[in-house]
């Protein structure tokens, strides 16, 4: 059989094998592995989306296992036409239903491009509800440890401006080797550690001249 055909919407066989019940289970091992089929994964539809984005959306944590393990980072370099990659799409679905599964996806993605690919395809505000999505990753570390050990300062900033500072400041195990986000700034970022202890000191409402005025 052809493999190789599409639809109107530009679908090709893995496309539409994940919009099925049981999606890449249907499919033997033995295809799976075929040169054709391997093919099919960085295959995009009309819209720009692989097999690996429609899994992502859908929350099919076993396909999305199953491609990362055939391609590598192959597929998460693939943009839709509205520039997302597969982990906006597990990202932004994660957001929206909050079950298991999809967190199960997210945590896949990330072990298959690595931190540094997720700060990569992230903006800072992904990456914070990404976070909240999964937590702590592989080995303790949080995305704002991975962009503070990476140098990424525009990352570590936005995380400082947003309002969950404290929240991400927080985010460690006392247990584990990966210490507090903090103190990592203070040695690797020392310019991030003044911006967060600038935007810590606030003015009071009142006139400075005025005996009420106070800084906290």
């Amino acid at each position: 059989a052809n493999v190789g055909v599409r639809d109107r919407s530009g679908c090709n066989f893995l496309h539409l094998a994940i919009l099925q019940p049981k999606g890449l289970k249907n499919l033997s091992e033995e295809v799976l592995q075929s040169k054709s089929v391997k093919a099919l994964l960085s295959c995009e539809d009309n819209e720009g989306c692989t097999p690996l984005h429609y899994a992502c959306r859908l929350g099919v944590h076993d396909a999305v296992k199953n491609m990362l393990g055939l391609s590598g980072e192959l597929c998460l370099a693939r943009k839709s036409k509205d520039k997302k990659s597969a982990l906006h799409f597990a990202a932004h679905t994660s957001r929206k239903v909050t079950l298991e599964k999809y967190n199960k996806v997210l945590k896949n993605v990330i072990s298959g491009c690595g931190s540094l690919g997720v700060l990569e395809c992230l903006d800072v505000w992904m990456a914070l509800d990404l976070w909240g999505a999964v937590g702590l990753w592989v080995y303790d570390t949080s995305f704002v440890h991975e962009a503070l050990q990476n140098g990424r300062q525009d990352v570590v900033n936005g995380v400082i401006d947003s309002d969950r500072c404290e929240e991400a400041m927080r985010l460690f195990n006392h247990t584990s080797k990966q210490r507090s986000p903090v103190l990592d700034m203070i040695e690797v970022l020392p310019e991030s550690y003044q911006y967060l202890l600038d935007r810590c000191v606030r003015e009071s409402d009142e006139d400075p001249n005025s005996p009420e005025y106070n800084v906290s």
